[in-house]
């Protein structure tokens, strides 16, 4: 009698990655992720509930994936240093995972406090570098709001092919940064004389 496998919460996570790195994110299937654990379907839901758990479980780990990677490229850097560093980080992330990146562009579901919870966490690794600022609390949230946005809006663009060639793109990325820079002084308080560099 062959011995039943044992499936984990981290092995179909795993082998969920593995199946949008291949095949892309819409591709992803009950069907191929069994196969992958080298199980029959109909045992998978005894581990997991269906595809949009596996798609939420998903949504977590690259929110993770991406506040490491972010937050590593901000260490022993303050200021506009570190929010150009954040950028850069924060683009390389998609290109060098596409499909991984699509699971956190679609990751938002506000009934889910877990993901709302990463989120959060997420973007508060730039708050920690805006302190320095002294913006207001209303200030501060449309800066997040639109720095995330913008870097969201040129990498959707560029991978969609409208950025031109690489070179093109590096100077229209580097000048979307600088104006995000001015957007962020401009939103200082008049009295604050000291700024981060």
């Amino acid at each position: 009698m062959s011995q039943q496998r044992r499936i984990s919460n981290t092995l179909v996570l795993t082998a969920a990655v593995e199946a949008i790195e291949d095949r892309g994110l819409d591709e992803l299937s009950m069907q191929d992720l069994a196969a992958r654990l080298g199980v029959k379907p109909p045992s998978l839901y005894n581990h997991i509930s269906g595809l949009d758990e596996v798609r939420r479980q998903l949504a977590k780990e690259v929110l993770r994936r991406m506040e490491l990677a972010i937050r590593n490229s901000a260490v022993g850097r303050s200021g506009e240093n570190a929010l150009r560093q954040m950028a850069l980080a924060y683009r390389k992330f998609a290109q060098e995972n596409p499909e991984l990146y699509k699971a956190y562009a679609t990751a938002r579901q506000p009934e889910d406090p877990e993901i709302e919870a990463a989120i959060k966490s997420l973007l508060g690794v730039l708050s920690q570098v805006l302190e320095g600022y002294g913006l207001d609390p209303e200030k501060e949230n449309h800066f997040i709001l639109l720095f995330h946005c913008g870097l969201h809006g040129f990498i959707a663009l560029e991978a969609a092919g409208f950025c031109g060639g690489s070179k093109n793109a590096n100077a229209s990325f580097d000048a979307l940064v600088q104006s995000q820079v001015m957007l962020l002084h401009s939103y200082q308080k008049p009295n604050n004389e000291e700024q981060p560099s």
